[in-house]
């Protein structure tokens, strides 16, 4: 009962509010001293799952398989360091994390102890600044690191049973104490490196502190079991934390926040990497070309000169301005010079057409007016004029003229040819002689010419005057 009332005690004078987390890790604490009691207590005062295992016994890898994390330490030197050293670094090698604190540095080789066998080859603090610290000291705040091992932290005291240690140089410090160690250099307080796909962390303070104000009066404050609950939780996540401002194995860069170079998951800025960077200019990334996306990581937009299929884009030549062979919704216009030469071909067409103004070479019908050659004829007109029937002969060869006109006016040869053989069979039809037939032909000859019946009647007229000239002939032979 007097142990317990003194662990109460001292854990009341630190922060013992830890929430329980859904990565609480399932943890192995093996140490020659005190492992089933710290296995309690951090039970009682951390978010993980402790089991306890004397490292008087070697643990085998199959002892070592259902454990996310072990938690080593020693309180005296003892005999069994290297096969233990040995066992937990082939757990290591198979992916497994550890977490190291204070007495393990008492029995590291270069501290005088036994050795952790192949352990010492990836631990991240070395022994030569003493192995541990017998005096007082705080935790220097100036001195933390943005991590997961760090979260929450802002104190921790302890007044002895701490650091004495020394960092590798390729192990990550997160936080240190106060004072120098023995060797004036910075004395490590929480810290951890990468051994393949292990993380090997370690803590300058005894985890059994809650025991220890009971057999040697020792007094500690502050974050002690935050700092515990957080390294483990990180050991377990293989303690990588982007965003820590330190590049760590895993990671291409850690600027501590997005800059133009690094992003904020502590790759290198690349478009298409499915991360947003707008300090490197990107407005969307979605590992390519999308619908609102384009594969530049610009927003997609019609007239940005980016041809975005997945948007609906058929072209985009960096403008909306119609009549360069994209319209203002980025789709292709019709091609108009295949229409113009459309049109041109159709009007050739109808020139071709106009061609067949061989047509006008029907005004040969005008050539018909050969016809009035046939008024030679008329010189025969000696005949008697007292075929007076001509006259009605002349009118049917006046209507004939005259429909031979209109036929010569719109139709082809053949119906001007037609009409003056009509003509002519009309003349013979009225039993007028030849010579009178082919005076009114010639008559409808001048029709065609003159354009008219009217003119069809001089050739009537002309008949009259030959019949006078016959009467004056007789008049002067009597």
């Amino acid at each position: 009962m007097r142990n317990l009332t003194l662990l109460i005690l001292a854990a009341a004078a630190v922060s013992v509010a830890v929430p329980a987390s859904a990565n609480a890790a399932n943890v192995l604490v093996v140490s020659n001293q005190y492992f089933q009691e710290v296995a309690d207590d951090f039970g009682a005062n951390t978010s993980h799952t402790y089991t306890g295992w004397d490292a008087e016994v070697t643990p085998t890898a199959e002892d070592l398989a259902p454990y996310d994390v072990v938690l080593l330490f020693e309180d005296g030197n003892f005999d069994n360091t290297v096969a233990v050293g040995d066992a937990l670094a082939t757990f290591a090698a198979g992916g497994g994390d550890i977490v190291l604190g204070t007495f393990y540095w008492q029995d590291r080789s270069d501290a005088g102890g036994g050795g952790w066998g192949g352990l010492e080859a990836i631990d991240p603090f070395t022994a030569e600044a003493g192995a541990c610290e017998y005096a007082e000291d705080d935790l220097d705040a100036a001195s933390l690191v943005a991590h997961t091992m760090t979260e929450g932290v802002n104190a921790l005291y302890a007044d002895q049973y701490r650091g004495g240690v020394s960092a590798k140089e390729d192990a990550v410090v997160l936080a240190a104490w106060t004072g120098l160690n023995e060797l004036d250099g910075v004395d490590p307080l929480i810290g951890y490196r990468i051994e393949g796909e292990s993380c090997i962390a370690a803590v300058s303070v005894a985890p059994a502190y809650g025991f220890y104000a009971e057999d040697f009066g020792s007094t500690f404050s502050g974050d002690f079991y935050l700092i515990w609950d957080n390294v483990l939780e990180s050991a377990d996540n293989d303690c990588v934390f982007c965003g820590s401002g330190v590049v760590e194995p895993g990671e291409e860069c850690d600027a501590g926040e997005a800059t133009a170079d690094c992003d904020l998951d502590c790759t290198f800025v690349a478009c298409g990497d499915g991360t947003v960077n707008e300090l490197a200019g990107e407005a969307c990334d979605d590992m390519g070309e999308s619908a609102t996306c384009n594969d530049d990581c610009t927003a997609a937009e019609c007239g940005d000169g980016v041809l975005n299929v997945s948007a609906g884009e058929e072209c985009d030549e960096g403008d909306v301005e119609p009549g360069d062979g994209c319209d203002a919704s980025c789709l292709l216009e019709a091609d108009e010079g295949s229409t113009s030469t459309g049109d041109e071909s159709d009007t050739e067409g109808e020139s071709d057409t106009d061609g067949g103004s061989d047509t006008d070479g029907g005004s040969d019908t005008d050539g018909g007016s050969d016809t009035d050659g046939g008024s030679d004829t008329d010189g025969g007109s000696d005949t008697d004029g007292g075929s007076e029937s001509d006259g009605e002969s002349d009118s049917d060869g006046t209507t004939s003229g005259g429909a031979s006109g209109s036929a010569s006016g719109g139709n082809s040869d053949s119906g001007a040819t037609a009409t003056a053989s009509d003509s002519d069979a009309s003349a013979g039809d009225d039993g007028s002689s030849g010579a009178d037939t082919d005076s009114d032909s010639g008559g409808g000859g001048a029709a065609d010419d003159g354009g008219g019946c009217s003119t069809g009647g001089t050739g009537s007229g002309a008949g009259w005057l030959a019949l006078l000239s016959l009467v004056a002939l007789r008049r002067r032979r009597r």
